[in-house]
């Protein structure tokens, strides 16, 4: 039997990448109970957009669709994220269309080799500045948590508590949404899976997966601490320094999150 042509592999795996991506995203809508009516309400995209994420024989989903997709089903984005870029080829260091390469081709830099090249193109680091110099600022003018700080509060204090949190968050999540976005094109890998896949994730479900970090402190200062620390690390690669070691609050963050992953994944199974 014939080993097979390794460019009919290379043809064929972006097509099975994309068609697993498809299923993945499609059993989960499917398990999540979720009409796409509802989904376009959650993620902000359009009703085409969600329909055509899972569906065969349509143009692959963007970035943002797949994240904002799995924020809206609870799903870990980076390994649909990576479907997503080898259905793009873009781990083919040598894929060629139209004579033109379509990823960069030199191999990607060691994770902490600091220097090695740039960490992303001067455009995506000015916009990974002013978003988290924007994030900073909506950070600060986060409503305080009056309700916690009540032993018995009032319906109407509960009811005002979540308006202005709603009316802030709706602000907030654009935010974190662009940051994510200009994240995923940094070139250097442990960085993107520290903005992208942690930092900024944890940022986007500060509502109820960040209770235990939040506990007797500043909500205004976690937050600000948190985009400090991710804002730190850019900074630091640009310099050609190594990614500096988590802070305590950041790490705080970081458990608070993962426990609240934990808590949701048991509910799901008792169910």
């Amino acid at each position: 039997m014939s080993a097979g042509n390794p460019a009919d592999h290379e043809q064929t795996e972006p097509a099975q990448a994309l068609a697993e991506l498809r299923r993945q995203l499609a059993n989960a809508l499917a398990k999540n109970g979720s009409t796409k009516q509802q989904l376009t309400q959650r993620t902000g995209l359009r009703r085409t957009t969600v329909s055509n994420a899972s569906s065969p024989n349509q143009p692959a989903p963007t970035d943002r669709t797949v994240a904002a997709l799995a924020k809206a089903l609870r799903l870990d984005d980076g390994p649909l994220l990576d479907l997503l870029r080898t259905a793009r080829g873009d781990e083919r260091p040598h894929a060629v269309s139209g004579g033109t390469s379509n990823v960069r081709s030199m191999p990607a830099p060691r994770p902490d080799a600091a220097g090695s090249k740039p960490v992303a193109d001067e455009r995506v680091i000015s916009e990974l500045k002013q978003a988290f110099l924007a994030l900073l600022r909506h950070a600060s003018k986060i409503p305080p948590d009056d309700v916690s700080r009540l032993d018995n509060p009032s319906t109407e204090i509960v009811e005002r508590q979540r308006g202005a949190e709603h009316a802030w968050d709706q602000e907030w999540q654009p935010l974190v949404a662009h940051a994510r976005m200009a994240a995923l094109e940094i070139r250097h890998g442990p960085l993107r899976r520290l903005l992208a896949d942690e930092g900024l994730r944890y940022l986007a479900d500060w509502n109820d997966d960040l209770r235990y970090a939040f506990f007797r402190r500043s909500r205004p200062w976690v937050l600000e601490q948190t985009i400090t620390y991710l804002y730190e690390s850019v900074l630091a690669l640009q310099r050609g320094e190594a990614i500096p070691e988590p802070s305590r609050c950041y790490r705080e963050v970081k458990s608070s999150w993962e426990l609240r992953q934990e808590e949701l994944r048991a509910v799901y199974d008792e169910e």
